[in-house]
């Protein structure tokens, strides 16, 4: 009988967090396991999509707070009678909190963020209610019969701020879809233009770009900026008509995006792993991401990327102007990034956590 693992997810909307449980699932059953996604349906639950992998959707398609909450309670019933010979698999801070309430199981916390931190600084989540997250997430630090696993050094280093000791730390790096995202051979790049990916909360660093792209108008250089959205980054091109919006697709992926592009910016304030600088690596964009945290894990400054001070919009001009003056610097930088991207896949990713069950859950 197959080792069945199960994936629990609040939802399949975009992400790289949802991504990673997509991919490895997908190993994993090439591995020889039974794979489930267990989900708690939204209004973004068809955004991702999940090919053959089976996927059990417990809760409503939701538009409001209460079918929202609806939707969290299908999902803690569904854990609560689920099978206790099955391992669950789960990453989002507010399943972790579900899972205090789940009779003990094999569990597996797969930690993808400073999820302590998380909503610091997001002007929708009241302080009271930030008090209560920071407390009850302090609590679920503190389950037993979980286990553990981080997708980077810096995560783990949050986590042992707050959490117990662990006998052994375990890590599984998030990889990258090589046939998604490499260099198209009849692309052509353009000089000194710029890809950004990033959504307009606060934390994803986007007014860092607007701010260093008027420093670079005032300074005489001419940057264009090709935009890559997911979600509402429309507001941005909205607010400078002169920059172009890009909504990829399957017909229009990112890679058609990055292969044409000289420089990928990456401004984010916080991030636990980062991948998509890692996936424009891989389409030969030499890359400048702020140094905020899981980035460090593959990026070395001045070799594979070039790391400016989170939140710096003069920090990240000056980098871009240092990168548009030095072709031979960038080129360099190009190409290292391409050697780095290589090392990261699925496979990989998958091997990695196939050797944590069978450690753990004797699988």
């Amino acid at each position: 009988m197959k080792p069945k693992i199960k994936f629990v997810m609040l939802q399949l909307k975009l992400g790289g967090g949802n991504k990673v449980f997509v991919e490895l699932a997908k190993v994993l059953n090439g591995l020889g396991f039974d794979c489930e996604l267990i989900v708690g349906a939204t209004k973004h639950h068809d955004s991702l999509k999940t090919d053959s992998i089976v996927t059990s959707k417990v809760g409503y398609r939701s538009t409001n707070i209460l079918s929202r909450m609806l939707s969290l309670f299908a999902l803690l019933r569904k854990l609560f009678f689920a099978e206790r010979h099955d391992v669950y698999v789960f990453s989002d801070p507010f399943v972790a909190l579900l899972m205090l309430l789940v009779p003990s199981k094999r569990m597996m916390r797969f930690i993808q963020a400073d999820d302590y931190r998380l909503f610091d600084g997001n002007r929708k989540f009241p302080q009271f209610l930030l008090s209560i997250y920071h407390f009850l997430m302090q609590i679920s630090f503190l389950k037993r019969n979980v286990t553990m696993i981080f997708n980077s050094q810096f995560v783990y280093q949050q986590y042992r701020k707050r959490g117990p000791s662990l006998q052994k730390a375990r890590f599984v790096y998030p990889g990258i879809d090589h046939k998604d995202f490499f260099c198209e051979t009849n692309a052509v790049r353009i000089s000194d233009s710029i890809a950004v990916l990033a959504r307009e909360e606060p934390v994803k660093g986007l007014k860092v770009v607007e701010d260093a792209l008027e420093i670079l108008k005032s300074q005489g250089h001419f940057v264009k900026l090709a935009k890559i959205s997911y979600f509402g980054t429309r507001l941005l091109a909205s607010r400078h008509p002169e920059l172009e919006h890009v909504q990829t697709s399957s017909s229009c992926p990112n890679r058609y995006v990055l292969s044409r592009t000289d420089m990928f910016v990456f401004p984010s304030l916080r991030e636990g792993f980062g991948l998509p600088p890692l996936e424009a690596m891989a389409c030969g964009c030499a890359v400048i991401a702020s140094d905020c945290g899981g980035v460090r894990e593959y990026g070395k400054h001045n070799d594979n990327l070039l790391f400016f001070t989170a939140g710096d919009a003069r920090d990240l001009a000056s980098k871009l102007v240092s990168l548009i003056e030095d072709k031979e610097t960038k080129e360099k930088i190009r190409q290292a990034g391409l050697e780095t991207a290589a090392q990261y896949s699925w496979k990989n990713a998958g091997a990695a956590l196939k050797k944590h069950l069978s450690e753990c859950f004797n699988l």
